[in-house]
């Protein structure tokens, strides 16, 4: 499915799903795993539209070490870092990657082309081949060569990479990097000591990802991207319950969260993934996703039991599901004929429409209208001439045809009606309410009541046409449809072993670039499904398959060339070679309903894996040792600090990365397929000892109030324009605890710990209590009183209503409720741990008083039990080889770094630090510590600087980055020819657009999401101010 849409779409239907948060707000997290391959490309190519874009090897390495950190540093995993590269992958993935990669050369050949044209400079270098990132390349066997050498060294000097278990799953161990990571939790989840606690976070959004998670139900997840959009899967799994809440009551055996969850991921498979194609007119922008629920949430009660059982396809089941969710294949049908020319306008769509219900003459006749519908002479020619056998569209085909049960269950005549006792023969009767409610609405959404013989038959024509067309059944056959259904139904089941089981056959593939409709994908309950497992290529073989011509640099020279009556040419380019119609130049794409070209099918052959392998056969005794290592699948790598083992580690890149020395890291290979365990060692649903109602701080949950959920139109703006769909709201329930008088609220709250932000729920601390007339707050000995509010604070708190108005339901979709008031309060920032009278002392600290924000009442959250250890030990407070920072002013070493050596903090209040000191400046600290303020840099925020500069805030944010003027030279009239010149005179030290500020700029930086200011940028906007005595 396509990321972006599906991000989307979950995103605005499940409002409280995504958010984005910055660094210091990001949850605690034991595991994190890195899908490696989006920020390999990432770093490669950041712009494939730059033609004259250029990058080094070197840099390539530095910018993914510095991502890898970079993401380490902010997550801060505490017991398991895994980085997964896309090693060999299934055949079913490889048609994929084949069409990826064949587009992108095609791609960059005609953005060369165009540039040319124009005249661009185009450099003599070679632009770096996104093509080499894929296994067994010289690229990739040298990235994971750097990765080695980077790991040690940051474990080695970094305290934070130690006391892990840290994996490295490279392009030598097949399976992509995803699956792998899956197959890694699979076997941890499988361990008797496993927490199942665990929190996990995935970098990298994938669609797949959200269905992987939730397959194993893991409670604290959240997949994470930079700039930090943080998608709760905890939160997906609650308003699923809401999603299907009406099954609740419906189902004749017993309703299970688990079970529900499973048969959504099976739903998600029918508009397509990487492995199958979507189903024809099912795509996420015609709400395919919301006709599926409620396809489920009408047939679920008529099965007994669930579809999806764990990752075995329960087919009865299934076909009743897809015989139900087949008429979006009449509806979609109905709805082309209308938007066509065969019907030119509402009235005659209506007529047609209403024919139903009218006199057997009058349907005839209005039958014969539609003869339009049917094959034109020519159509019928081509019928005559290519359709000679008997197919299984012809009309006088035994197949069996549901639509044609339709038509003999339909309610075609008033004779008819009549017949079944609907309304009597008196014309003067008021009984005849059947046909009187049948208004304009219900004939637009019942198709089963305008589906007449002809528009039947016209269907058939449309199908066999599609078959024709797309999948090249000249009269596709009975069997030959028999076949494509069974094909699916395959399909199906290979992508719930591959995401439940892991790969369950590395050869098999859907072999069609099409999906049958659904309403031929029937009859199957009784099918044998069995799976082969056989062998992942190896990595050249990978190669020759997916790498289009344009790459053939990236394959080794023996599998570059073929050997033809003693004479050398190009496998991938002479038209002698055996599998020369493998790699076509030009080749088509079909947009195939979907809205942007990315989203084309691309349309290139299938690899015969056979042939393939038979070019290939005599290729490997011609392979150097170097590239025979590289043609090998190799284990994944374990690291883990070892003070132990100190070596020297030689540099992998002489004269850009040093040597490192003392390395004191020890490498444990682990056999490619140690993590695929056995089906029946898989543990699925929940485990054991999970904790659903306690708040894990990051973590969000619906528990702890009480609420409904409700699919409306709301106009919830998650992005830049409010959604068009419908989204699920929350609504508050009655709390009990808030309907006491005001004054008695106000004694519970002001100056407790609560939570707020629900459901994202963080610690914060009530400072005041607002309603429409009065604020209460607590004085210094701890007592409550009650202001009355003055006209300008009057006003403030319609601010605040305001403000959580659009905080709570425009963008989180929480309706909360009619309000006895707001509650103004402190964010919690962070903890303080520090030494106290011999004790280790643990304090929250919070947003300072100017800083708090109104929340509603009814989303404050009191006595949540929170999962943090609230205690702490002297030792885990300085533990030995800590790092640590002199701050005792009257000592000489003041500033200086250091690490632990001995902790005598209980006995005799010390600690003694190794400091590595080169010299030491004779300063007097104490003496510029007591003249601080005149010594230190003042910081200020923009309101005081526009309170200073007498202007507004408005003014100092677009000041401080970029202000466009137009230059007018002599009164220049702009033309065409000689447009009057644009300069930036703004200081941009922030790029608001880009989340960006000034990189080491010394006067300006980020604290707690507010950009601070020196006196140099007062002193520079006050002489912008004099220049420029207009501004502001």
């Amino acid at each position: 499915m396509g990321v972006p849409k599906f991000y989307r779409w979950i995103s605005e239907r499940y409002p409280c799903l995504s958010e984005v948060v910055q660094d210091e707000q990001i949850p605690e997290f034991d595991n994190l795993y890195l899908d490696m391959n989006g920020i390999i490309h990432g770093c490669s190519h950041p712009d494939d539209e730059d033609i004259s874009f250029r990058i080094s090897e070197e840099q390539i390495f530095r910018d993914i070490f510095n991502y890898i950190d970079f993401l380490f540093g902010i997550i801060k995993p505490k017991k398991v870092f895994f980085m997964a590269i896309d090693g060999v992958a299934p055949r079913a993935k490889m048609n994929q990657q084949r069409a990826r990669r064949f587009m992108s050369a095609k791609n960059a050949r005609e953005a060369l082309s165009k540039a040319r044209k124009k005249g661009i400079k185009i450099p003599d270098e070679k632009p770096f081949d996104s093509n080499c990132i894929t296994p067994g390349t010289e690229f990739m066997a040298r990235l994971h060569e750097q990765l080695q050498y980077f790991v040690q060294m940051k474990i080695t000097t970094d305290s934070c990479w130690q006391g892990l278990r840290i994996y490295l799953s490279g392009h030598n161990c097949p399976g992509e990097g995803e699956h792998k990571i899956m197959d890694f939790i699979r076997s941890e989840r499988s361990r008797s000591d496993y927490d199942a606690n665990t929190r996990h976070c995935l970098y990298g959004l994938d669609a797949d990802l959200a269905c992987l998670f939730h397959i194993y139900n893991s409670i604290s997840t959240s997949v994470d991207e930079i700039t930090f959009h943080l998608l709760h899967l905890s939160l997906l799994r609650e308003y699923l319950s809401w999603e299907f809440y009406p099954l609740k009551e419906k189902l004749p055996f017993d309703y299970d969260l688990e079970s529900v969850i499973d048969d959504w991921v099976l739903m998600g498979f029918l508009i397509g993934n990487d492995f199958i194609p979507h189903l024809p007119h099912v795509h996420i922008h015609e709400d395919a996703l919301p006709l599926l629920y409620a396809t489920y949430n009408e047939v679920l009660p008529q099965l007994d039991g669930y579809i999806n059982e764990a990752g075995i396809l329960n087919l009865k089941r299934f076909e009743i599901f897809l015989k139900n969710f087949a008429k979006n294949d009449r509806k979609n049908f109905i709805e082309q004929m209308d938007d066509e020319a065969y019907l030119s306008s509402k009235r005659t769509s209506n007529a047609w429409r209403k024919s139903a219900f009218t006199s057997n003459n009058d349907e005839q006749s209005f039958n014969e209208d539609l003869e339009m519908f049917d094959l034109s002479n020519d159509e019928k020619n081509k019928v005559t001439e290519e359709y000679s056998s008997k197919g299984a569209f012809d009309s006088d085909s035994n197949a069996s045809d549901e639509c044609e049960e339709i038509i003999e269950r339909r309610i075609l005549t008033s004779t008819r009606a009549v017949s079944h006792g609907y309304f009597g023969l008196d014309k003067d009767s008021d009984d005849d309410l059947p046909i009187t409610s049948l208004d304009d609405e219900s004939y637009e959404n019942d198709c089963d009541l305008s589906w007449t013989a002809v528009v039947n038959k016209a269907f058939k024509n449309h199908k066999r046409d599609y078959y024709n067309d797309k999948m090249k059944y000249s009269n596709i056959s009975k069997e030959e449809l028999r076949e494509q259904a069974e094909g699916y139904i395959r399909a199906i089941q290979w992508n719930l072993h591959y995401y439940y089981h892991g790969c369950c056959s590395w050869s098999w593939f859907y072999p069609h670039h099409y999906a049958p409709y659904i309403s031929d994908v029937s009859d199957f309950a009784e099918m044998e499904m069995n799976f082969d497992l056989n062998e992942p290529f190896k990595p050249f073989e990978q190669l020759l398959a997916v790498l289009p011509a344009a790459s053939a640099n990236c394959l080794p020279p023996p599998y570059r060339l073929y050997v033809h009556k003693f004479i050398i040419e190009e496998l991938m380019n002479d038209a002698k070679s055996p599998i020369i119609d493998f790699y076509p130049e030009q080749f088509d794409t079909d947009l195939n309903g979907k809205k942007n070209d990315w989203e084309a099918v691309i349309l290139i052959p299938f690899i015969n894996e056979d042939r393939l392998l038979q070019a290939v056969a005599i290729k490997d005794s011609l392979l150097t040792d170097e590239d025979r290592q590289r043609n090998v699948h190799g284990p994944h790598l374990l690291f883990s600090y070892d003070p132990s083992s100190s070596h020297i580690l030689k540099s992998t890149f002489p004269g850009t990365f040093p040597d490192i020395q003392n390395c004191a890291v020890k490498i444990e290979e682990i056999e490619m397929n140690q993590f695929r365990i056995s089906r029946n060692r898989i543990v699925h649903g929940l485990l054991p000892g999970v904790k659903l109602d306690v708040v894990f701080p990051g973590f969000p949950t619906m528990k702890h109030i009480p609420h409904i959920a409700e699919l409306l139109f709301a106009d919830i703006k998650v992005f830049q324009q409010p959604s068009k769909k419908q989204s699920m709201i929350l609504k508050i329930g009655n709390r009990p605890e808030l309907e006491k008088d005001i004054k008695e609220i106000a004694s519970d709250l002001v100056g407790k710990e609560v939570h707020v932000n629900w459901p994202m729920l963080q610690r914060a601390l009530v400072q005041e209590l607002w309603t429409a007339h009065e604020k209460y707050s607590k004085t210094v000995d701890e007592k409550i009183i009650c202001n009355v509010l003055s006209e300008e604070e009057q006003n403030v708190y319609k601010t605040y209503v305001s403000i959580t108005r659009r905080n709570e339901y425009e963008r989180r979709g929480i309706d909360a409720g009619q309000q006895k008031g707001l509650a103004l309060v402190r964010i919690a920032h962070g903890l303080r741990k520090y030494f106290e009278e011999k004790e280790a002392v643990i304090k929250r600290f919070y947003a300072d008083i100017d800083n708090a924000i109104p929340i509603s009442l009814s989303l404050v959250v009191q006595n949540a039990l929170e999962d943090w250890d609230s205690g702490c030990f002297v030792e885990d407070l300085y533990p030995i080889n800590a790092k640590v920072f002199i701050s005792s002013v009257e000592s000489k070493y003041y500033g200086f770094s250091g690490f632990i050596k001995e902790n005598h903090l209980i006995t005799k209040g010390t600690l003694t630090v190794s400091c590595k000191v080169s010299s030491v400046a004779d300063l007097n600290f104490c003496d510029i510590v007591a003249d601080y303020d005149n010594y230190a840099l003042k910081w200020y925020t923009a309101y005081e600087i526009a309170k200073f500069l007498h202007t507004s805030v408005d003014v100092i944010n677009r000041i401080t980055g970029c202000v466009y003027v137009l230059l007018d030279e002599c009164n220049a009239v702009p033309s065409k020819n000689t447009p009057l010149t644009k300069v930036n005179i703004g200081l941009e030290l922030k790029f608001t657009k880009r989340n960006q500020i000034v990189c080491f700029f010394p006067s300006c930086f980020k604290f707690l999401y507010v950009l601070l200011f020196q006196n140099f940028h007062i002193r520079f906007i006050c002489y912008l101010k004099f220049l420029y005595f207009s501004l502001g």
